[in-house]
This record gives C-alpha cells, structure tokens and sequence, in this order.
C-alpha cells in the first residue's frame, strides 16, 4: 500500500510518522503543503492509496482525493524539534494503530 504523509513543511511530522509505517512494509511518501506546487500535489495524491494528513491548519478535506483516500491526525506543530522525537514516534504508533495501519495486508 502506498502511503502519502502530509504536514506543513514535510519534515518533521509527515517524516515520523511516516518512519513508522515504513517499518511496517509500508510504500511511503512524505510532502511538505506549504512546499509543494499543486501539480505536486495532484501527482502524490494520485500515487497514493491512502493519503495521512497530520496537521492540525491544513484543510483539504473537501477535495475528492481527500474524501477517497484520507485520514486526519491532529498534530500540533512546533513541539517536536526531529521527525525522531520519541514522543512523536509514540503518538504516531498509537494514533496509526487506532485507525487500523497495523495488521492491515500491504
């Protein structure tokens, strides 16, 4: 399954969590909204399978592509200095596991 990570700058947030999945088997892209071109954009979200939106500013959920493929998590931005952060890493575990990425055939 192939998995687009989406925050801010794509560095930090979208990075973690999508390290966490990419230890799961998961295909796994992370994009930057404030960094990316529309043609980006469209070009990931139609790569994607699953789109993870993990910011709690950006709003795309009225968009097809959202609706189709997309998953929200609430992050808050500035408190995590790495995409390394345990305590990212943890939240992301968790949040992931919830909505069902763990156990799911890739």
């Amino acid at each position: 399954m192939k998995i687009l990570c989406v925050c801010s700058r794509g560095v930090i947030k979208s990075v973690g969590f999508g390290w966490i999945l990419k230890q799961k088997g998961y295909e796994v892209l992370s994009m930057g909204w404030g960094h990316s071109s529309p043609d980006t954009r469209k070009m990931l979200f139609d790569w994607s399978d699953r789109i993870v939106l993990v910011d709690e500013y950006i709003n795309f959920e009225d968009t097809p592509e959202w609706k189709a493929k997309g998953v929200r998590i609430d992050v808050p931005s500035g408190v995590y200095q790495s995409p390394l952060d345990s305590e990212l890493l943890g939240l992301a575990q968790e949040k992931l596991k919830e909505l069902g990425f763990f156990g799911v055939k890739r």
